[in-house]
This record gives C-alpha cells, structure tokens and sequence, in this order.
C-alpha cells in the first residue's frame, strides 16, 4: 500500500468514525480503556531560537483539531516564517500516528509521517517518512481545517492533506 493511499485512507476513516471508540485493549496499560497516550495539544504559539512553534493537537477518531495551531502554521507559510506544528492521532484501532509539519527557511515545507507504532498497517510502510512539499494551504472544503501540501516529493502523488 501506498503512503498516500494510507494517509487519505486513515483520514477518511476517522472522519466517518467521529467519537466512536474501537472495542480493543490492545497496546494499552492493563486496566486501560483509553486510546494510547499521545502528545497534549498546544494553542499557544511559542518561539524557540527563529522557529515558531504553532504547537500540537491531539486527534481521537477525528476529533481534536486545533484551528488556531492550524491557522498559525498556514499564516507562517504564507509569510515564510520558519515554525513548526504537530499533529497527533490515532487510527481506528488506537495506534498512534504523528504528523510534523515545518516551515523552512528557504520557503519549503517539510512533513514528517512517523507510523512505526501503527501495528495494523504493512511492515514495509511502518515507519519515519519525511516528504518535501513546495506550499500549505489551510482550507475548508465544507470539513475542518484541513492543511493541504502540494508540490510533494516521494509516493503522494504530489499532495498530502492533514
């Protein structure tokens, strides 16, 4: 399976899925019923050194997303701002996937896929994928806010949405 097959697959699926909550205890401390623990959301953009740092979201079956964060990495884009944001979710069965999105310096962007727990998806697929993109957009489309790369290297077909 393709990365982007997987990514637009994922998303799909949490978006139908809403706040359902799988049925499965796998992965989790012993007595748990919550989803793995994955990184606290940040509205509140920091900067360390030149870098903003939009912050982080935590999405569980598709929701949890953090507009401000994700207007703060769009605005700094557009204004070539180096800053970073993070975005953190689960799939259906609750392993974690993480995004990392950078706004470089040179106007690039850079998006990290990191979905080495994700115990469900292919051995060859698990992993640290690093993508560079030419823009971010932030739009709508009728669903959340959603970060659209396009002009991206690697297996996605040119875009990736977050």
């Amino acid at each position: 399976m393709h990365l982007r097959r997987l990514a637009v697959t994922v998303g799909l699926a949490l978006m139908a899925l809403g706040t359902t909550a799988c049925d499965g205890a796998q992965g989790r401390e012993p007595g748990s019923t919550g989803t793995p623990a994955i990184p606290v959301p940040s509205s509140s953009p920091t900067v360390s050194g030149d870098v903003l740092d939009c912050g982080t979201e935590e999405q569980v079956h598709g929701e949890g997303r953090d507009e401000v964060a994700r207007q703060c990495i769009a605005d700094a884009a557009a204004a070539g701002r180096a800053a970073t944001f993070t975005s953190a979710m689960t799939t259906i069965e609750g392993d974690p996937l993480v995004w990392t999105v950078s706004v470089l310096s040179s106007g690039e962007v850079e998006a990290v896929l990191d979905n080495i727990a994700d115990r469900f998806s292919a051995a060859s697929d698990r992993g640290v994928h690093t993508f560079r993109c030419t823009s971010l957009a932030l739009t709508d489309a009728g669903l959340p806010l959603t970060l659209e790369l396009s002009g991206c290297d690697g297996e996605t077909g040119g875009s990736i949405a977050i």
